[in-house]
C-alpha cells in the first residue's frame, strides 16, 4: 500500500469513527444506579447484560466491598455496557468509565464480568494517581492489573464463588504478555476494527432514518473537506 492510500484509509477511518461517535452518543441508554455505582446500558443490548452486570457487582460488594467505594472514587462514569466487539472490558480515561463489551457480557457470566472490572479498576486508580499508559511501560501495567484478578480469583475462590482452574488461566495469561501486544501499532488496528464493526453494526441494526442521517451527514462531511 502506498503513502497515500495509507493516509487515505487512516483520514476514512477517522471520518467514520466522528460519525459513529455522534450517532452512538445520540442513541439513549438505560440508567440505573446499582450498590452506588452508575450502571449504563446501551439501547441496542439486551437487558439480561444489564441483570448480569449487577450480579458482578453484587459479587464483588460481597467479598471485596472496599472496591466498590473504589469504584465511586476513580470511575465517575460508572459501568457502560457498550455495543462492540473492541474488547471484552477497556477504562475510558476521558470519561472515567469502566466499557464492557456487550457481546463479552452476552456471554460471560458473573465471576468473569467481576474479574474484568477488577482488571479495569486498577487501571482506573493508576490513572487517579497520576500514572498515564505509555507505550514502553504497558505490559508492566497490564500484568499489574492481572494480579489483581488474579487475587479477588483467590478471594473468590476461598468464598467458594471461584475455582483453581481460573487463577491458574489468569497467571497463564500475566506471565504470556509480552510488550508488542499493546503496542501503538496494535492498539490502532483494534480501534479501527472497532470504528469498523460498529458502522456496520449501526448500518445493519438502527432504523432508516438514523441510516439515512449518517449518509446524509457523510455526505456533508466530505463537501466540507472537499471545500477546506
Amino acid at each position: 500500500m502506498s503513502r497515500a492510500e495509507k493516509r487515505s484509509a487512516v483520514t476514512q477511518t477517522a471520518l467514520i469513527g466522528h460519525l459513529v461517535h455522534r450517532i452512538r452518543r445520540r442513541l439513549c441508554f438505560a440508567r440505573s444506579d446499582h450498590l452506588g455505582v452508575q450502571l449504563r446500558r446501551h439501547a441496542l443490548a439486551s437487558d439480561t447484560g444489564a441483570q448480569t452486570v449487577r450480579e458482578a457487582l453484587d459479587l464483588i460488594h460481597r467479598i471485596a466491598p472496599e472496591k466498590i467505594s473504589a469504584m465511586r472514587t476513580c470511575l465517575p462514569g460508572g459501568i457502560a455496557i457498550e455495543w462492540t466487539d473492541y474488547a471484552n472490558g477497556w477504562f475510558d480515561a476521558a470519561t472515567g468509565t469502566c466499557c464492557l463489551g456487550g457481546q463479552f457480557v452476552a456471554t460471560a457470566g458473573p465471576v468473569d464480568l467481576a474479574l474484568t472490572v477488577v482488571h479495569e479498576l486498577c487501571h482506573a486508580r493508576l490513572e487517579r494517581c497520576g500514572i498515564g499508559y505509555p507505550e514502553d511501560q504497558r505490559d508492566r501495567i497490564e500484568r499489574l492489573c492481572v494480579s489483581r484478578e488474579i487475587a479477588f480469583a483467590r478471594a473468590l475462590a476461598r468464598a467458594g464463588c471461584g475455582d483453581a482452574i481460573t487463577v491458574d488461566a489468569l497467571c497463564r495469561k500475566r506471565d504470556s504478555l509480552t510488550a508488542a501486544q499493546f503496542s501503538d501499532t496494535a492498539l490502532r488496528a483494534l480501534h479501527r476494527r472497532e470504528v469498523l464493526h460498529r458502522a456496520r453494526m449501526l448500518g445493519m441494526q438502527t432504523p432508516h432514518c438514523v441510516r439515512r442521517c449518517l449518509v446524509l451527514a457523510t455526505r456533508k462531511r466530505l463537501r466540507r473537506l472537499r471545500q477546506g
